[in-house]
């Protein structure tokens, strides 16, 4: 395993910190992915490839990437099965995430929660 991520850090600029907690995510210095996740390979190079494309800042090129990239129905089946048996990953759906330098905010499922709650209060209000 040790072999496969320095290969992984040498495709990228940053280093990869293998965490026990959410799937993954790209932080200006580094990214950090679920200890468990090179055990999948495919899901690992998807998810691995998408956090690469990320900026070191957050820009709106990070927001298209995460909110318009179309992803392969087998790779979401493959995140399913991933994440409905390891509980620690279910925090990468909260905003608010931890880090393993500090608490973060990623500002794209804040907006989707905000844009579902009007949407949903939206619906009320025409029920109503």
């Amino acid at each position: 395993m040790q072999d496969s991520q320095a290969q992984d850090n040498q495709k990228t600029k940053v280093d990869i910190v293998f965490v026990n907690h959410g799937v993954a995510n790209r932080f200006e210095d580094r990214i950090e992915i679920h200890k468990d996740l090179p055990m999948n390979r495919e899901l690992y190079d998807f998810i691995l490839d998408h956090e690469r494309k990320h900026t070191d800042g957050y820009t709106l090129d990070d927001f298209k990437l995460d909110f318009i990239t179309q992803t392969p129905i087998h790779i979401i089946k493959l995140l399913f099965k991933f994440m409905i048996v390891r509980p620690s990953t279910w925090i990468q759906l909260s905003p608010v995430y931890p880090s393993q330098k500090q608490w973060y905010i990623d500002r794209t499922k804040l907006f989707n929660m905000i844009l579902l709650s009007l949407v949903i209060l939206g619906i009320m209000m025409i029920v109503r």
